[in-house]
């Protein structure tokens, strides 16, 4: 029976489109790139790509630094509670992956509304739309006022004045 490739794996992956998946990604997301000779562990570090060579021995062994590890998956396993960089604290959080998972499930999780009228905002922190405006759900308040997010905008909002859009899955 075959192995299941890791989620954190991508093979033919330059460091350049590794910069381009992890850009705007949470400190600690990451993926192993193969090139040509060697594998890269590739992880996000105050906001920028961090690149490690990933070195194997003449055992076959994989390490960064002295630390030697039977597969790469060890290897990986290991950094998610010890730190990858021995200038920062790195720790290998979220694979890439797992993370646009997350955010998938977290979007259908958290409902979008339809606005059915017209709202002006009457206090600060209110959330003001026209009928037709779809406003992202953050938090369902109470029953009478959620929470939400209109281009770029968020605060509280009346529920009785929208509609929820079913999401389908």
């Amino acid at each position: 029976m075959k192995e299941a490739v890791p989620n954190w794996f991508f093979p033919g992956t330059s460091r350049e489109k590794a910069r381009e998946v992890l850009k705007d990604t949470p400190e600690g997301t990451f993926l192993v790139y193969e090139n040509v000779n060697y594998f890269s562990l590739a992880v996000t570090v105050n906001g920028s790509l961090q690149a490690f060579k990933v070195l194997r021995d003449g055992a076959g062994k994989y390490f960064l630094w002295v630390l030697k590890f039977n597969s790469i998956n060890e290897l990986v396993d290991y950094h998610r509670t010890s730190s990858v960089s021995r200038t920062d604290t790195v720790y290998l959080k979220i694979s890439v992956r797992a993370l646009q998972s997350e955010r998938k499930f977290q979007s259908l999780c958290q409902p979008t509304v339809k606005a059915m009228y017209d709202f002006k905002p009457q206090e600060a922190g209110e959330l003001g739309f026209i009928e037709g405006d779809v406003i992202q759900v953050l938090e369902k308040t109470d029953e009478n006022w959620w929470r939400g997010k209109l281009n770029g905008k968020e605060g509280i909002f009346p529920v009785p004045y929208v509609q929820v859009i079913e999401q389908e899955v």
